[in-house]
C-alpha cells in the first residue's frame, strides 16, 4: 500500500521540487484523447460505410421491383417461348443492377484501368454487351418479325434458358462466395492471396468462364445473326482479358499464380490434357 502511494507521488509530482507535474499530465490527456478520436473518426468511417452499404442494397431491391413491375405490365401472349424470354431478359437486367452497380462498377473499373490494351477490351465487351442486351428487348416485345430469328424451337428455348440460369447461379457463387471482395485479377497483381479453393480449381477464370456460358445461353433464347456475331465477340474479349490479368500477374512476379497456372486450366475441357500430363509425370516417378 506505502509503495503503491509513493508511486503515485513520483507520477504526479516532480522529484526534490514537489510540484505537480502538468506537462505529463497534459501529454498524458493528449495521447488518450487524440487515440479516443481516431477511434471515434474510424468508427463512424465504418458506420458511413454502413450506412451506404444498407442504401445500395435497398436502392438494389427497389430497381429490381421496379424492372419487375415494368416488365410485368407491358402486354405479351403466354405461349413457352415469349415468357422464357422474357424471364431471361430480366435476369440479365437484374444481373446489370446487382453484379454491375448500374453500370456503376464498369465505370469505376474503367477509371482503375491504366493500360490501353484493357481499356480497349473493356469498351469491346461493354459496347457488345448493350448490343445484345438491347437486341434481346427488340426481341422479347415482338417488334422483330421471326423472320430475324434463327431459333425458335421450344427445346432449343428450354436449354439455352437453362444454361444461363444455371450461369448466373454459378457467376454469383463464385462472385461472394469464393472471390469476396476481390474484383479483377489486375486491380491486385502485386498482394492478396490467390483464390485456389471452389471453382478457381477446376479453371483459372471461372466468372469469365461462367459468363461467356451465360451469354451463349442468351444467344440460343434470343438468336439473330448480330446476337451471334456480338456473342462470339464477348466470348473472344472475355478471354482476352483472362490473359491479360495472367500477364499482369507474371510480370509482377508473382509466383504463387504462376505454380496455380500450371495447375488448374484456362477452360474445363483442358482437364483432358492437363490430366494425361500429370499421369504421365506420375509414372515418371
Amino acid at each position: 500500500m506505502v509503495q503503491n502511494k509513493k508511486n503515485l507521488n513520483n507520477f504526479l509530482y516532480k522529484k526534490n521540487i514537489g510540484s505537480l507535474n502538468f506537462n505529463y499530465l497534459q501529454k498524458l490527456i493528449s495521447e488518450n484523447l487524440g487515440d479516443l478520436m481516431s477511434d471515434s473518426s474510424s468508427n463512424k468511417g465504418e458506420l458511413k460505410k454502413d450506412i451506404h452499404s444498407a442504401i445500395k442494397i435497398i436502392l438494389k431491391i427497389l430497381s429490381c421491383v421496379i424492372i419487375a413491375a415494368i416488365l410485368y405490365i407491358i402486354p405479351k401472349n403466354d405461349e413457352l417461348i415469349t415468357t422464357l424470354r422474357w424471364i431471361v431478359l430480366y435476369i440479365s437486367l437484374i444481373h446489370v443492377v446487382i453484379y454491375w452497380d448500374w453500370g456503376f462498377a464498369a465505370i469505376k473499373d474503367f477509371k482503375a484501368t491504366t493500360s490501353k490494351i484493357d481499356l480497349h477490351i473493356l469498351n469491346g465487351i461493354l459496347l457488345f454487351s448493350l448490343v445484345i442486351i438491347v437486341s434481346n428487348l427488340i426481341i422479347a416485345l415482338q417488334i422483330l418479325p421471326n423472320i430475324f430469328i434463327l431459333i425458335t424451337n421450344p427445346l432449343y428455348i428450354i436449354i439455352g434458358t437453362t444454361i444461363f440460369v444455371l450461369s448466373v447461379l454459378f457467376i454469383y457463387i463464385t462472385r461472394y462466395i469464393f472471390l469476396k471482395k476481390s474484383w479483377r485479377g489486375t486491380s491486385c497483381v502485386t498482394s492478396g492471396k490467390i483464390v485456389t479453393k471452389g471453382p478457381y480449381k477446376l479453371v483459372r477464370h471461372p466468372i469469365y468462364y461462367f459468363t461467356n456460358w451465360m451469354y451463349l445461353g442468351s444467344v440460343i433464347v434470343f438468336c439473330t445473326w448480330w446476337t451471334l456475331i456480338a456473342t462470339a465477340l464477348v466470348i473472344i474479349y472475355y478471354f482476352l482479358l483472362g490473359w491479360r490479368e495472367e500477364k499482369n500477374f507474371e510480370e509482377a512476379g508473382r509466383s504463387d499464380y504462376l505454380i496455380h497456372k500450371k495447375r488448374v486450366p484456362l477452360i474445363l475441357i483442358q482437364w483432358i490434357y492437363y490430366g494425361f500430363k500429370r499421369r504421365k509425370i506420375e509414372n515418371k516417378k
